[in-house]
């Protein structure tokens, strides 16, 4: 049974200064904090256990300007910045937000796109979140904060387990997938699956219950979920292919 879940959103190269960056993160701590008071008003470095340091603009910035990594892929060089944080509770309770941000050069022949994690745990753990209706607050606010191509919920690690696919940047689909207003105009889902307007763009839901990879009726629910989507072409590359 799937005890960990993952609510992810990817947006593509962006200059925007990492102060600002720092001010968004900043934002949807608050944000989440006022959607769950009781676990997520207060947030820490998520190395080292909790640091009753006051986590403000300038020491999300430092740790966002800590965690810089520089690479580069064909001709051209990438910089992005890093840092995670969590609610230091136990197990079951525990929220955790990861950041990676600064990208500002375009994809050539494999996506590199900023991202945002939440991490968090269902109601197969003990004291985890059984109110599934919780989740798409917390992607909205997210989608409002930092503008997303396009985001996804579902057990840890489905979002990426696609790597060809994910490497081209053509949005996958777990529970919960959110596609933006340039994806284009909404196709018809087969039920179980749903179809609800968000911040412009469209969230699609495989099934209102919490998604188990396990259960064939949700694994067909989100297969028939993707083959709808596929049929009005609405996962798309995001991503220049340029041959040589």
């Amino acid at each position: 049974m799937v005890q960990r879940y993952q609510l992810t959103i990817f947006w593509d190269a962006r200059e925007r200064p990492t102060r600002t960056y720092a001010e968004d993160v900043l934002q949807l701590m608050k944000a989440l904090g006022a959607i769950d008071p009781s676990r997520m008003t207060e947030w820490y470095p998520a190395e080292g256990g909790p640091n009753r340091a006051q986590l403000d603009v300038d020491r999300i910035e430092a740790d966002l300007l800590a965690g810089e990594h520089d690479w580069r892929h064909g001709s051209t060089s990438y910089r992005a910045f890093t840092a995670r944080y969590s609610n230091a509770q136990p197990a079951g309770k525990e929220v955790t937000i990861e950041i990676l941000c600064g990208i500002n050069q375009p994809s050539v022949n494999v996506w590199f796109p900023n991202r945002l994690d939440v991490f968090f745990f269902g109601p197969q753990a003990r004291a985890g979140y059984d109110d599934a209706g919780l989740i798409p607050k917390w992607l909205d606010v997210a989608i409002a904060i930092f503008e997303p191509r396009w985001g996804a919920v579902g057990p840890k690690g489905m979002v990426d387990q696609d790597w060809e696919d994910f490497a081209g940047g053509r949005p996958q689909v777990g529970w919960m997938v959110y596609l933006s207003k340039p994806y284009g105009p909404t196709p018809s889902v087969p039920p179980p699956a749903r179809a609800a307007p968000m911040r412009g763009g469209m969230l699609f839901v495989a099934i209102d219950d919490w998604f188990d990879p396990s259960s064939q009726a949700h694994a067909a629910a989100r297969q028939q979920l993707i083959a709808s989507l596929d049929a009005a072409n609405m996962r798309p590359l995001a991503v220049a292919i340029v041959d040589g």
